[in-house]
């Protein structure tokens, strides 16, 4: 779907969630902070719609003035709707009425990374590199991927450390050289 093409959406949710993610609608289109819109469901259906995902980078201060963003979210609003099996599920859906009179609607009764609809190790890796990927190289981000799945075999947790010492590779060099050859010797 292309977004300039969207007339309005309509966020289905339980009607117990609508105070948090949905009210006040005005302050939910325009989250003034990155926690703010952690709590938008305007805001982030828009910035799925607009960007194709939702995640820490929608975050950002860039992404939350994003003209293209926010007109969408301007045509967003937010309904109770009875299928929901909150709060034993975060179930939702959205319902995208195109300027062309076509709509589209999609319910989710089990939310994604729930019992029932966990996420497969490379959903859980990508989910992990695209995090990383903010503040990590990717030599960083990858060392640090492959020393977490390998934390049930390792003597120690020392290689983790190391992974996380300082925020950029240079704090610690490159984890994937001289480190690798401390770490034996810990």
């Amino acid at each position: 779907l292309n977004h300039h093409d969207i007339d309005e959406v309509t966020v289905a949710l339980h009607e117990r969630q609508l105070a948090v993610v949905a009210e006040p609608l005005h302050r939910k289109r325009r989250p003034g902070s990155e926690y703010d819109a952690k709590f938008s469901a305007p805001y982030a259906v828009a910035a799925a719609l607009v960007r194709g995902r939702v995640g820490l980078r929608e975050l950002e201060a860039g992404s939350r003035t994003d003209p293209e963003i926010l007109a969408l979210a301007d045509r967003i609003s937010c309904a109770h709707d009875a299928r929901s099996q909150y709060p034993k599920l975060f179930s939702g859906g959205v319902s995208i009425k195109m300027k062309d009179g076509r709509c589209f609607e999609q319910f989710e009764t089990i939310n994604r990374g729930a019992e029932g609809r966990l996420l497969n190790e490379a959903e859980v890796r990508a989910k992990f590199v695209d995090n990383c990927r903010l503040v990590l190289s990717e030599a960083r981000t990858d060392f640090l991927w492959d020393t977490i799945m390998d934390l049930d075999t390792a003597p120690d947790c020392s290689a983790l450390m190391v992974g996380l010492r300082g925020l950029d590779d240079a704090a610690v060099g490159n984890p994937l050289s001289e480190n690798k050859s401390r770490i034996a010797a810990c």
